[in-house]
């Protein structure tokens, strides 16, 4: 457990637990476990998978009771829970008239504080659709904002932070900065891997400056033996394919080597999908250098599109739409996956497929046309 300073009273404890005790299927979880939490004082929980540091908030929030020991919260609660409580089919506002009115706030007043602590999270206020279409992190931010909503004076955060893009995670702890000088008392749950986005998101997306600009060195290396290549005979089409199946081929090793090296540096949750989410990152990293290469005509051009495109979808949030047009959006959500969002797998992996089948469609046209053969018309024969 670990804390930040207030020079607090006594009499401001907000949150005490103390003896508290809590097993499941007869295995012990927490025994005797404590918590005191005073108002202006954030506590980070911190600890492996299995700790028993959610079993902790649901028992200080009153969702499951202790087996033993005595927990007093003075105050209000607002409780955020590690998967999103959220109702599918219902949209933001919706969620917020709806928790609102559970805590006694008019329609107007709920929507009006709502609207204002999603703006601060940077959900987009334009939209209208169901929760069951928000991507994690936007999800994650309407889970966030009906956690406050009401002005608690103690708030429970179960990994409110999961499935946040970088900028938006910073921008978190802004906010907690701001809680803790308006004096509430704020307990957080961080688990061993609860930054790990911090370095498996952009490590696995920086793969595609490997392997796509492999790509794009191969094709401006090899113009002039492609010319002379398509002069004997091959077609353009089986050099692009041949030299696709390579680099793919090629990047398996790197592939394992890196997820390898991610898994034992950050022991992501979902490690197989780490594997997935590489994968993904080369399988259409490869074909979109091919593309690129075959647009532009030298290099610097096409490594300065290349570390545009890479840096971009790395600085943009998730949810953005722009985010979502850029070819290493499918991938870039793998990785969250393997982190614990609740993004669909098959989305993904279909989107990441279909870009790749684009990008190597459009290097090869533009390669065709490129390399492609006039021969001269036949000479007249005089009769």
């Amino acid at each position: 457990m670990q804390r930040g300073n207030a020079r607090m009273s006594p009499e401001a404890v907000r949150v005490s637990a103390t003896g508290i005790c809590k097993g499941f299927g007869g295995k012990a979880v927490l025994e005797g476990a404590a918590l005191e939490v005073r108002a202006g004082e954030v506590v980070a929980l911190v600890g492996e998978n299995g700790a028993g540091k959610t079993t902790l908030l649901r028992i200080c929030a009153g969702l499951i009771p202790a087996e033993s020991g005595e927990v007093r919260v003075k105050g209000s609660i607002g409780y955020c829970p590690q998967e999103p409580g959220v109702f599918e089919l219902l949209t933001a506002e919706e969620h917020l008239v709806l928790f609102g009115r559970a805590l006694g706030l008019p329609r107007r007043k709920a929507l009006a504080q709502g609207q204002s602590l999603l703006e601060g999270f940077g959900f987009p206020l334009g939209e209208r659709g169901a929760a069951r279409d928000l991507s994690a992190g936007t999800k994650q931010k309407l889970n966030l904002a009906l956690a406050l909503l009401g002005d608690p004076s103690v708030l429970l955060l179960d990994e409110p932070y999961q499935g946040f893009d970088r900028g938006t995670y910073v921008n978190f702890w802004d906010h907690v900065r701001g809680w803790r000088r308006d004096a509430r008392a704020v307990v957080i749950y961080g688990s061993l891997a609860g930054h790990a986005s911090d370095a498996i998101v952009p490590g696995g997306v920086a793969m595609a400056f490997s392997m796509a600009g492999a790509a794009i060195f191969s094709v401006l290396a090899a113009r002039a033996a492609d010319q002379r290549l398509v002069l004997a005979g091959f077609p353009p089409g089986e050099l692009l394919a041949g030299r696709l199946i390579f680099l793919e081929a090629l990047s398996l090793p790197i592939v394992a080597g890196s997820s390898a090296l991610m898994a034992l540096g950050s022991s992501p949750p979902r490690p197989w999908i780490l594997v997935l989410a590489v994968a993904m990152v080369a399988l259409v990293a490869v074909p979109f250098g091919l593309a690129v290469a075959a647009l532009l005509p030298r290099e610097l051009e096409a490594t300065l599109v290349l570390i545009g495109v890479v840096g971009i979808q790395l600085s943009l949030d998730p949810s953005a739409g722009v985010a979502k047009l850029l070819p290493f959006y499918g991938p870039q959500q793998l990785l969250y996956v393997s982190l614990g969002s609740g993004y669909p797998i098959l989305a993904a992996m279909e989107r990441t497929l279909v870009y790749a089948a684009v990008l190597f469609a459009v290097s090869l046209y533009v390669m065709g046309r490129r390399i492609r053969v006039r021969r001269p018309p036949p000479p007249d024969v005089p009769g």
